[in-house]
């Protein structure tokens, strides 16, 4: 169980994140009706959005999966082997 003083010091993040999440679904609605007119998600709602999604894991913003340590991008399927 946290802790009073741990509990009162994640508010203020919490805020933000809620923040984050409301623009984020903005931004998707957006998106929506930018893939409607134009065929393309533009990059950049893309990748804020992306963002946001992967700042909520721990694992994502140090750059490194919960389970085994960072993990190969040809692994990952983005990259294919030579």
């Amino acid at each position: 169980m946290a802790a009073a003083g741990e509990v009162v010091a994640g508010r203020p993040a919490l805020v933000v994140l809620l923040f984050l999440d409301i623009a984020a679904l903005v931004v998707v609605i957006v998106a929506w009706f930018a893939i409607l007119f134009t065929g393309r998600y533009l990059r950049g709602m893309f990748d804020f959005v992306q963002g946001v999604i992967r700042g909520r894991k721990p694992g994502h913003r140090l750059r490194v999966h919960p389970d085994h340590g960072p993990v190969p991008a040809v692994q990952r399927g983005l990259v294919t082997a030579a």
